[in-house]
């Protein structure tokens, strides 16, 4: 989730529209959210609801298979959070934006099975990492990583049971 606001509270970009899964926004703007989650995550919902509020005016709840714009349609990614979704380009270099559904191109490549110590279901987060980066060596889909390796772009290659990740 892009932060569309200063510290402070100002939105940066106001005349953009905003979307996001209605199950993410339910997790992240919980009046229980202290109570009900751990408290590493208290921080980020602070963040979160912050920004969240602040572009709530301009802001789209989606759900997983909605078509933002023609050829831009909605992947249920869940797992790193409940509302997780990636966000899949269609056209001829079809392009799939994983966001925080793999962390990295090297360790969740080359070890798919292994936890991410900030997913909030780490058995949900890998079920689904491994139906995308299966779906995309299937597929032969181009991908493109939040906190991957420079520029961030490229294919996922079986190796076994694990992959490698191929920039391109």
């Amino acid at each position: 989730m892009p932060i569309p606001t200063t510290p402070e509270g100002k939105v940066l970009y106001p005349n953009a529209q905003y979307y996001i899964s209605q199950t993410e926004w339910d997790f992240w703007t919980d009046k229980q959210f202290e109570a009900r989650r751990p408290a590493a995550l208290h921080g980020f919902a602070k963040g979160a609801q912050r920004d969240l509020f602040a572009v709530e005016d301009r802001l789209t709840r989606v759900k997983a298979g909605d078509e933002i714009v023609r050829g831009m349609s909605l992947v249920d990614t869940p797992g790193h959070t409940p509302g997780h979704i990636s966000v899949e380009l269609a056209g001829r270099d079809n392009l799939l934006i994983t966001g925080d559904a793999c962390t990295n191109d090297v360790i969740f490549f080359a070890h798919p099975q292994w936890h991410f110590g900030f997913d909030t279901d780490p058995e949900l987060a890998l079920k689904h990492r491994r139906r995308l980066l299966d779906r995309a060596a299937s597929e032969k889909i181009k991908l493109l990583g939040y906190h991957w390796t420079y520029p961030g772009v490229g294919y996922a290659e079986r190796q076994g049971e694990a992959y490698r990740f191929v920039i391109g």
